[in-house]
């Protein structure tokens, strides 16, 4: 009889299990289909950077990362009774911004000379510990000024690609982070990122110093297998054509595109004939470059405020003859290339700048020849492009919710994006009209 019980509670026992086991599950499968909860941000009108139409009054729908409708007709017949409604007031609604040229993990008062940055630490884990804190802070400048998603062109111990996933986790916040790794340069040549002292460690293909072919290939590979999107080549006495052809192959069998920092003329049609993917910064250019840069299909980014304003006093003597000699030459050469049809797009160069303050190069681009707008799309539609990017920088539905909106009409002022009043990136509010960025 007390045998029969036992097995009895057992049977009894289990069942009760069994049945408290399928309410989670049935609850977790309940909460899956549930839509996610919807956000409707309305404001005075809406710019297009890639017609230049202007909608008011303007509507967005947003549902969890990405816009859901942005059609009056949609918006209202979809929007919720219960959806969360964000009203901008008098403000123009704008795509994320993005910067296809930062240095996140550096400041802008940094002296230019790698061995006077000691006090960040005489060993490369505390250099990359240091620069890694550094990038917090200018991620955070960053997405304040709008700008949703960034390319950062080089960062010493792989801080950049640290940074891109700490802040995609949710720890931190800033933008979206394209990163690049380490530069690729020659022993001794320029945009070396040792930071470290050189007497304890002078650096190899793993920290993009190559001066082999099997280095080079080297270089490349061990970039890409610690999360580098994309390669960034210094050139200025470091490579010949056939080294950055054989750098070229290697990044685009990993589906990498290449970016060259060139200064020079010589370099530049180096450049160009191994097939680069973007030029970044100028140098004085001949018509028939600029035509195989456009028959190739090479982006330009001109980093236009640092090539027009840079502070002078900071630079070698030589270098400041060269720049007052070239400078005038770079408005001629970014009217030609918009005259042509090649794709521009807006890098900053920050920290050559300081972080946040970035839309310093739409104004630098709209002083070179720009139009508003132009300056505009080359902050969001060529950036894009040229980041390979095709999931934002337009404010259309299937498109990720990255908004920025702003006082004033950056179609008449680009200054007016200056006067950034809201910003979400991938549907989540950093900042709101009367209130303050989350710490």
């Amino acid at each position: 009889m007390a045998h029969c019980f036992r097995s009895g509670s057992l049977v009894i026992a289990l069942v009760l299990l069994s049945a408290l086991a399928v309410p989670p599950a049935m609850a977790a499968a309940e909460e899956e289909s549930q839509p996610e909860p919807a956000l409707l941000v309305r404001a005075a009108r809406m710019v297009d950077p890639e017609s230049g139409e202007v909608t008011a009054p303007a509507a967005v729908l947003v549902r969890g990362r990405m816009i859901e409708a942005v059609d009056p007709e949609t918006v209202q017949a979809d929007t919720p009774a219960d959806a969360e409604v964000i009203d901008l007031g008098d403000l123009t609604l704008l795509p994320g911004l993005i910067d296809a040229h930062t240095h996140l993990t550096y400041q802008a008062d940094e002296p230019l000379t790698p061995t006077d940055t000691f006090k960040y630490g005489y060993s490369p884990y505390s250099a990359a510990a240091a620069r890694a804190l550094i990038g917090a802070a200018s991620a955070r400048k960053t997405l304040a000024a709008g700008f949703t998603t960034v390319r950062d062109l080089g960062a010493w111990g792989f801080s950049d690609v640290t940074l891109d996933r700490v802040i995609e986790a949710g720890i931190l916040p800033g933008p979206d982070i394209v990163p690049a790794g380490h530069v690729l340069t020659v022993t001794g040549g320029p945009c070396n990122q040792l930071l470290a002292d050189p007497r304890v460690f002078d650096g190899g293909p793993e920290q993009g110093v190559a001066d082999t072919p099997d280095e080079m290939i080297e270089a490349v590979r061990y970039q890409a297998r610690h999360g580098a999107e994309v390669i960034k080549v210094c050139l200025g006495g470091t490579f010949d054509e056939e080294d950055l052809a054989l750098i070229v192959e290697i990044a685009h069998r990993k589906k990498l595109p290449v970016a060259a920092h060139v200064l020079e003329p010589e370099d530049l049609e180096v450049a160009v004939a191994a097939g680069v993917d973007s030029i970044e910064h100028l140098a004085l250019v001949t018509d028939e470059t600029l035509e195989q840069i456009k028959e190739k299909k090479i982006a330009l980014v001109p980093t236009m405020e640092v090539m027009l304003h840079y502070p002078l006093e900071k630079l070698p003597p030589e270098w400041r003859e060269r720049i007052e000699r070239e400078a005038p030459h770079h408005k001629e050469t970014l009217q030609k290339a918009l005259a042509m049809g090649i794709l521009v797009a807006a890098g900053s160069d920050a920290a050559e700048i300081p972080h946040g303050e970035n839309v310093r190069e739409l104004e630098a681009l709209v002083e070179a020849g720009m139009t508003p707008l132009q300056a505009l799309r080359a902050a969001t539609v060529a950036a894009a492009q040229v980041l390979r990017l095709e999931d934002r920088a337009r404010i259309a539905p299937g498109l990720r919710a990255d908004l920025v909106a702003v006082d004033g009409d950056p179609l008449t002022d680009v200054g007016a994006l200056r006067q950034v009043r809201f910003v979400m990136k991938a549907g989540k509010v950093f900042t709101s009209p009367g209130t303050a960025p989350p710490r």
